[in-house]
Order: C-alpha cells, then sequence, then structure tokens
C-alpha cells in the first residue's frame, strides 16, 4: 500500500510537493491537464524506471527548465506490513542515468537503513528483484493489472495476439506453454537421436573391426621388441666386454708410453751423466783434484789471516801517530798564541790587563824559549808525517796483497763448490737413474704379464720381452678391440633404432587405440542411451498430449472463472446490467458479452452508448487482480470518462465497495463525483503564476 509520494521538479510540478495516500478509496480530482496523471507516471516511473507514456526516455520527466528531479515514495510491503521508502532521480542532461535508493524503516531504532543504492553499486535488475520479493508482483503485472493507464486500459478487452501472450504470462498459462515446448523440442531431439541408432551400429562395427586389427599389430610388435631387447642384451654384454678389454688396452698403451718415457729419461740421465764429468775433467786439468784445490784454498785462506793481522797492526799505528800529530799541533797553536801575546806585552811599559811594570827582557827570554820549543815540535811533525807515509804505503801493498787472495779465495771456494755441486748431481744422477730403470724393467714385466693374459696367439706371445714388440702387440689388439667395440655399436644402434621405431609405432597405435575405445565405449552407451530414450520418447509423447490436454483445460478454466468475475464486476458497476453474461475467446483473449435478448454474445468493443466498453475494461481488471492475488493497491486513470452520469456514479460506488477486497484503490477523476464515500481527496490543480501544478488535500 502506497504512504506517501514526495515530488521535485517532477513533470509539471515544479518544486517540492508532498502527497499522503490512506488506505480505501482515494480519489484524484482535478481540471483536464492540471498534472493528475503525472502522479501515477511518478509511481510508475520510482518502481521501474520507465512510464506508459515516455517509457524510458525519462530525461523528459524533468521540470522544464530545472537541473534535476526526484521521486520519493514510501509504501507497506503487502506481506509484512513493514514500510519501505524508495528515491529515484536523475538530471535534465540525456546522457545521465536514473539514481536510487531503497530504504527500511526500523521501528526499534527510528530510522532509515539502506538496503540498496546505485551510488553503492547496485544495479536496475537487483532492484527489481527485490521490489517483486518485497511487494509480491513485477514490471508486467504492475502495468497490465494494477495500472489502467487513461484511454488505454480498454485495449485488454479487446484481445489480440500481444493482449493473449501478456494474459499467459500473468495467469500462469505460458508456464504450461514453455513446458509443453519443452517437451515437444526434446522429442524432436530423441526421434533424431533414435532415427541416428543405424549410423551409430555402423560405426560402432567399424570402430570394433579398427580395434582388432591394432591389437593384432600391437601383439606383433610387442613379439618383435622382445626379440630385439633380448639381442641387445646381449650385445650390450659384449658391448661391456668390448669396452672393457679396450679400457684394458688402453691403460696398458698408456703405460708402454710412460715407461718410454721414463727410458728416455735414463738415456737423459745417462747423457747429464757424461756432460758433468766432462765438465768436472776440465776443472782438474786446470785447478787439480778437488783435494788439491782444497789445500790451495787452505793456503790462501792462512795467507790471507796473516795479512790481515799485519793490515791491522799497521792501521793500529797510523791511528796512533794521527792522534799524537794532532796533539803537537795543538801544542804548537798554544805556543804561537803565547808568543804573539808576549810581543804585543814587550812593546808596552805596563801590563794592560794588571797594570804591573813589564820586564822586557824577562818577557823577551821567555818568548825565545817558547820558540825553541814550537820550532821542536815541528820538527816532530815531520818526523811523524815520514813515517806515515811509510805506513800508508805499508798498507796499500798489504791491502793489494789481500785484494789479490781474497780473488783467488773466492775462485777457489767458486771451483770447490762447482767439483762438489758436479759430484752431487752425478751422484743423485746415478741415483734417479738406478730407480728409474728398475721402474722400467718391473713395468716392462708387469705389461708382458697383463698382455701374456689378453693376447690369444701365440705367435704374439713369444715377442714380449721387448718393449717396443710389446707396443706393436698393445696397438694391434688395440685396434681389434677397437673396430669390434665400434661394430657392436653400431648394432646396437641399429636395434635401438628399430626399437625406438616400434615403440613410437605402438605409442601411436596405443593412441589411436585409446581413441577407437573411447568411441565404442561412447557409441555404446549412446546405444544404451538411445534405447532408454526410446522408452522415454513414448512416455514423451504421452506427456507432450497430456500438457495439452492441461493447457486446454486451464486455459477453458481459468478464463471461464475470469470471465465469470468480470460479469460479477460488471454488475457490481452499472446501475442496471444489459447483459446477461461474459464470454472470453480463448484464441484471441477478447472479451464478448450476451446482450439481454441475444443469444450469442458480442464483442464489447463494438457496444456503444454509456461506456459499457470502459465499464467492461474495468470489471476485467478487477477480475483480474482478484485471479492473479493482487490485493494491495490498484490505480485507475480516468474511468469514469466515457460512461454517463447514471453508470458513473454506479462504478464509484462498486469502486467503494471494491476497495474493502483490495487494501488500496486510486481512482484519478475530474467529475468530482464520489467526494462522500471516498477514504481520501487529493485535489490537483495548475497554478499559472507558480508555473506549476500543486496539490491540495480535502
Amino acid at each position: 500500500m502506497i504512504v506517501k509520494l514526495i515530488l521535485e521538479n517532477f513533470k509539471r510540478y515544479r518544486g517540492k510537493h508532498e502527497i499522503i495516500f490512506k488506505p480505501g478509496l482515494n480519489l484524484i480530482q482535478g481540471h483536464n491537464d492540471a498534472g493528475k496523471s503525472s502522479l501515477f507516471h511518478a509511481i510508475s516511473y520510482v518502481f521501474f524506471n520507465q512510464t506508459p507514456t515516455l517509457g524510458t526516455t525519462t530525461y523528459a520527466l524533468v521540470t522544464h527548465g530545472e537541473q534535476s528531479m526526484r521521486v520519493v515514495l514510501e509504501f507497506i510491503a503487502p506481506k509484512t506490513g513493514e514500510l519501505y521508502r524508495l528515491v529515484r532521480g536523475r538530471s535534465s542532461a540525456r546522457s545521465s542515468a536514473s539514481f536510487f535508493t531503497l530504504m527500511k524503516y526500523d521501528n526499534r531504532r527510528r530510522e532509515w537503513l539502506p538496503l540498496l543504492s546505485s551510488s553503492r553499486g547496485g544495479r536496475e535488475r537487483e532492484l527489481r528483484i527485490k521490489l517483486s520479493e518485497i511487494l509480491g508482483f513485477d514490471k508486467k503485472v504492475f502495468f497490465n493489472v494494477i495500472y489502467a493507464p487513461q484511454k488505454e486500459f480498454v485495449n485488454i478487452v479487446r484481445g489480440g495476439s500481444e493482449v493473449k501472450r501478456i494474459l499467459d504470462s500473468i495467469l500462469g498459462i505460458s508456464a504450461i506453454s514453455t513446458l509443453k515446448q519443452c517437451v515437444h523440442e526434446t522429442i524432436r531431439d530423441v526421434k533424431v537421436k533414435v532415427q541416428g541408432m543405424i549410423d551409430i551400429e555402423s560405426r560402432l562395427r567399424e570402430y570394433e573391426s579398427f580395434e582388432r586389427s591394432f591389437k593384432e599389430r600391437l601383439n606383433t610388435l610387442a613379439e618383435s621388441i622382445m626379440r630385439d631387447e633380448v639381442s641387445y642384451r646381449q650385445l650390450m654384454k659384449q658391448l661391456k666386454f668390448h669396452e672393457e678389454r679396450h679400457k684394458l688396452l688402453e691403460g696398458l698403451l698408456s703405460r708402454v708410453n710412460k715407461v718410454k718415457e721414463l727410458r728416455n729419461r735414463v738415456k737423459q740421465l745417462e747423457a747429464a751423466i757424461e756432460q758433468i764429468s766432462g765438465d768436472i775433467s776440465k776443472l782438474c786439468q786446470k785447478w787439480g783434484d778437488v783435494a788439491s784445490v782444497r789445500r790451495m784454498l787452505l793456503e790462501c785462506q792462512n795467507n790471507l789471516k796473516a795479512i790481515e793481522e799485519d793490515l791491522r797492526k799497521v792501521e793500529k799505528e797510523i791511528d796512533s801517530l794521527r792522534a799524537r800529530r794532532e796533539e803537537v799541533l795543538k801544542r804548537i797553536g798554544y805556543l804561537e798564541s803565547t808568543i804573539k801575546s808576549r810581543l804585543q806585552v814587550s812593546t808596552k811599559s805596563r801590563c794592560p790587563l794588571c797594570g804591573q811594570p813589564i820586564d822586557r827582557e824577562l818577557i823577551e827570554s821567555e818568548i825565545r824559549m817558547l820558540d825553541r820549543e814550537r820550532h821542536q815540535l815541528k820538527l816532530t811533525i815531520e818526523k811523524l808525517d815520514v813515517r806515515a807515509r811509510s805506513l800508508e804505503e805499508k798498507r796499500t801493498s798489504l791491502m793489494e796483497k789481500r785484494e789479490k787472495l781474497l780473488t783467488k779465495t773466492r775462485e777457489l771456494e767458486m771451483v770447490l763448490d762447482q767439483m762438489d755441486e758436479l759430484i752431487k748431481r752425478i751422484d743423485e744422477i746415478k741415483r734417479e737413474k738406478s730407480s728409474l730403470s728398475n721402474t722400467v724393467t718391473s713395468e716392462v714385466r708387469d705389461i708382458a704379464s697383463a698382455l701374456a693374459k689378453i693376447a690369444d696367439e701365440q705367435e704374439l706371445l713369444s715377442r714380449l720381452g721387448d718393449l717396443d714388440q710389446i707396443e706393436v702387440i698393445l696397438n694391434s689388439l688395440y685396434k681389434k678391440a677397437w673396430k669390434l667395440m665400434a661394430d657392436t655399436k653400431s648394432q646396437l644402434s641399429a636395434i635401438r633404432s628399430r626399437i625406438e621405431s616400434m615403440v613410437k609405432e605402438r605409442k601411436e597405435i596405443m593412441k589411436q587405440l585409446e581413441k577407437v575405445q573411447a568411441n565404442i565405449n561412447r557409441l555404446r552407451r549412446e546405444l544404451q542411451t538411445i534405447k532408454k530414450y526410446e522408452k522415454a520418447l513414448e512416455e514423451l509423447e504421452r506427456l507432450e498430449k497430456g500438457l495439452e490436454v492441461l493447457e486446454e483445460e486451464f486455459r477453458r478454466r481459468v478464463l471461464t472463472l475470469l470471465a465469470e468475475r468480470t460479469y460479477y464486476w460488471y454488475r457490481q458497476l452499472v446501475s442496471e446490467p444489459l447483459y446477461t453474461r461474459v464470454v472470453i475467446d480463448p484464441e484471441t483473449y477478447e472479451v464478448l458479452a450476451q446482450p439481454i435478448g441475444f443469444n450469442e454474445p458480442q464483442p464489447v468493443r463494438s457496444f456503444s452508448g454509456g461506456g459499457h466498453e470502459t465499464l467492461f475494461a474495468l470489471a476485467f481488471r478487477l477480475a483480474l487482480a482478484e485471479t492473479t492475488g493482487v490485493r494491495d493497491f490498484l490505480m485507475f486513470d480516468e474511468p469514469t470518462d466515457a460512461t454517463d452520469s447514471r453508470n458513473r456514479d454506479s462504478l464509484i460506488e462498486a469502486l467503494h465497495r471494491a476497495s474493502h477486497n483490495f487494501n488500496q484503490i486510486l481512482l484519478i477523476t475530474h467529475h468530482g463525483i464520489g467526494r462522500e464515500i471516498s477514504a481520501h481527496i487529493i485535489n490537483i490543480k495548475y497554478d499559472r503564476e507558480r508555473n506549476s501544478s500543486i496539490v491540495e488535500t480535502a
């Protein structure tokens, strides 16, 4: 049931307008073009985002000159009695879309709780589903049962294919038709599958023949693979034997090469011994043997020690002479200084220091004595210089001798070291040669022993004593082993390729066999299914016939009930009934009425006078609402337009009585009738000064 409608800039309702609705009959009155139908348009817009006149072109619903509009509808859910509010609006721009918000009133918290909103990602389809759950009807029921638009709701009694389609959907007949169509299509599909059974049996035999041939080929391949695998294993054993022998021979050849290297090394050592012996001989020819060199070195060392001792004595004496000469030079310096000071004083009468009289004779005597001492000291200096030069010459001679002895000593030490090193090197080389010779002998013996176990030919065995002969035999056996190994590998490669080819072929055949077996299983299942289809086909055909009967019987009964209730409401709507019964054509769904004095029903659209077609259309709407269980609210736009005054009063009274069966009836009229019996009156007029429709509640 609708409780409140708020319009903001909707069509001719400029600004905000609030309309309250009450249970029972609500009359919406006003002059033509006042804006009465806009209320119903607003309800259809807020519910389903469309109107009966403009469809989904909703930008034209915005009041001219305004930027946006909004419609608020509060209604009570018929099943739960809960109060809901639905808000919808949009801007005047063509490219914009409508927005919506669905809320529920919480009595305990006394506030509106949002349920679904386009601002939170809600979509139009989700809103319609939610509204259908709350209201108990969908858009089709609303526009064909609840809402009867002005001058259009009579179309429903005129019948036609579109009316039949809509009514079948509303009354539930289309559900049976849909089920019948599904059964018919199922029967058609089943017949096609059953007809294909012959082809399936033929293909099944063909696939079974393929299966047998594939299995035979697989058995042949399995036997061939087993034979080749046995041969492969035997050749692998031979290859392993040849590889081991080849590896052994390769090892022996490697040992032979190492022995040859050792033998070459022995020869190199012998040559080195000869060379070193020659070097020693050359040294002996020049210096003598090692003992002679040692004696010469010892003599040189002793002489060097004696010269060193003499040199130390000479240097010590030279140092002593230098010290004596320094002392004498210092004394001479002192004497010369004293003589100089005495000479200075001898020319004066008094001493410049103490002022006493000077004895010149005494001073002259002292000067002569000091001069004599100075002269003696100079002679001593000369003697000391002569002795020093003699000692310097002796030291130079000793140093020359020492250098010669040092040179000779170093030469002798170097020669001795060279001789010792050569002798030591000869000893080391001899030891190394002896060790290598023993190793060569041992290796040759071991190689000959190992080769004796491998060689089969007695002719070869007789030549195992010589290393070169051993090498020749080994090379011969090595080449033979390599050839046998290469031949075996070639045979193995051929067998392996053959096995791989057969395995690959087997895999391909197995894949084909799996496909064939899958097809065989599928065809067998299809055959079993088709046999089941054959059994089900009869039942489906019986079901189709039953549904045809059910559809006709259900349509007959529903249309009969609808015709009876239409005639009932017709009698309620008119003051004096002019028709005895109502019939609905089951082919076109056109409403037929039988006038008094007629033997057959006639189409109601052929009647004129008194607005009987309109009355029958209204009666049909009420009957359709009853039949479909719509009991909440109905909306009729100007149903009294085409009726005469006598039937108009009866219509209002009938709708008043009908409001006891329906919670709420919204009726638009401009005749001013029914004010005494209506539950609520809403007056609509157009204010030219405000350029807007306005609402007045009586």
